[in-house]
């Protein structure tokens, strides 16, 4: 019987071999599709943090189970690399043996978190170390609830970004140490700080929190710069040749043996502070704030890190707003325990509460030089003056604020306060709006012409007593 003619019956060898040789060929010229993403675990997958760190690629993600790991690893761009259990249940060590994790060329999806990083000494460079905990070269990651902590380097002891945009999100930046940025380093590099805290690095040179040089930008929200100390200047952080801007930060107990207790602000620096709380920062000049246009008058910076400065006698070097701060019982033993203008430095100063300084004068112009624009401040009980002779601006208070519970660091204001009264063309003066009842403490007015200027002529000769 014969076979019924079809196209789809049968053909012969030498069609359906070339059909097959061609169908390869297109195969061959298509491009392969993307391998799938890896779960690479520690131990399950490989049995160390740094061989599953050189196998993954981009896309992976490495997954660490508690405990605490040898680690001092190079991760490549794109790789997630998170513990289980949270920072506190795995702990990548270092061991001494150079920098715990680096990074080259790593882009945004580069990724830490949930992990404790210690035991890191940095990458070494020209004989200087950077980067104990990370050492991040034009790399822009992203770290999440990372803890690092009792690191070490010359420079950025607990991480060091030069080049790139990091991101850190409610990290953790304790107990590490350098000569510069004992907390945080950064070097042409713009790093944003979300929600963390920088707490107990300690500095040799300058910068006991965080250190920004060279053209670096830093944004810093809702986080604390707390108990760092420099045996230069810029114990909580230290500018030059930078941008940044704080808001929504409490810079507090942080102690420079130099200049700038809380903050220090060098040459060539653009810096602004919006709705932050200083207290108990301690320094010789500029108790919470030292703003001036020189560079580290202790130990000099690495040769590599130096940049020209754009300072020069008799042009403004720096500029920078202070915008409705609260800055309370902090300390200078030489000059300006709230603020310390120096050199050619222009600042505007607006809607802040400067209280209970210790020493040198609640604000101190040590420079004619200095153009410092400062109203609708309330500047009261500082000593042993508010204003040093020379440097006291028309239309500032000197009245109790009325915080809530100042004993217990509460400064958001009574209900009562007369930094809540709407003047000056906004809601309130300080850091805090007004959050709680009544005070039962009166205010007690030094200078009610000042009053009178500050919420206008319609404002009240005999202010009505304030029940107790």
């Amino acid at each position: 019987m014969s076979k019924p003619a079809s196209c789809c019956w049968s053909a012969s060898p030498r069609v359906a071999g070339s059909t097959l040789a061609a169908a390869l060929l297109w195969a061959a010229l298509l491009p392969a599709p993307p391998a799938r993403a890896a779960l690479i675990r520690v131990p399950a997958t490989f049995p160390s943090v740094d061989t599953a760190l050189v196998m993954a690629q981009a896309g992976d993600t490495v997954l660490v189970s508690p405990g605490t790991w040898p680690c001092s690893a190079e991760m490549r761009t794109g790789v997630t690399l998170a513990g289980q259990g949270g920072a506190g249940s795995v702990i990548l060590d270092a061991q001494g043996r150079g920098a715990v994790i680096r990074l080259t060329d790593a882009n945004g999806a580069t990724v830490l978190q949930d992990l404790t990083l210690t035991g890191g000494t940095g990458v070494s460079s020209s004989g200087t170390s950077y980067g104990g905990g990370i050492h991040g070269l034009r790399s822009s990651p992203v770290l999440s609830r990372v803890r690092i902590t009792a690191c070490t380097a010359q420079v950025g002891g607990g991480a060091y970004f030069e080049l790139g945009a990091p991101s850190l999100r409610a990290c953790l930046l304790d107990g590490n140490h350098a000569e510069f940025g004992a907390g945080l380093a950064t070097n042409r590099a713009a790093a944003r700080l979300d929600t963390c805290e920088l707490h107990g690095n300690a500095a040799t040179g300058a910068g006991g929190g965080l250190l920004a040089l060279n053209g670096s930008s830093c944004a810093v929200y809702l986080g604390q710069i707390a108990a760092n100390t420099s045996d230069g200047e810029g114990a909580g952080a230290y500018f030059l040749n930078s941008a940044a801007n704080l808001l929504n930060v409490t810079v507090q107990g942080n102690a420079a043996a130099g200049d700038g207790g809380g903050i220090y602000c060098g040459a060539g620096c653009s810096l602004a502070f919006d709705y932050d709380v200083f207290h108990s920062n301690h320094a010789a000049r500029g108790g919470a704030m030292y703003l001036g246009c020189a560079g580290p008058s202790g130990r000099p910076l690495p040769a590599a890190l130096t940049a020209a400065s754009p300072a020069s006698a008799g042009l403004v070097c720096s500029q920078v707003q202070v915008i409705n701060n609260t800055l309370y019982a902090n300390v200078a033993t030489t000059a300006g325990s709230g603020l310390a203008f120096n050199d050619a430095v222009r600042a505007t100063v607006l809607y802040n509460i400067v209280a209970l300084g210790q020493g040198g004068y609640g604000m101190n112009c040590l420079d004619l030089r200095s153009s410092v624009d400062a109203r609708c401040n309330d500047v009261w009980k500082n000593t042993p003056a508010d204003w040093a002779p020379g440097c006291a601006p028309a239309s500032n208070l000197s009245i109790n604020p009325l915080f809530c519970v100042p004993e217990q660091l509460d400064f958001r204001l009574c209900e009562n306060s007369p930094m809540a009264a709407a003047g000056c063309g906004i809601s309130f003066v300080g850091a805090f709006p007004v959050e709680c009842p009544p005070c039962r403490t009166a205010a007690r007015v030094s200078t009610w012409g000042q009053l009178r200027r500050l919420y206008g002529p319609g404002a009240s000769a005999s202010p009505a007593p304030i029940s107790r």
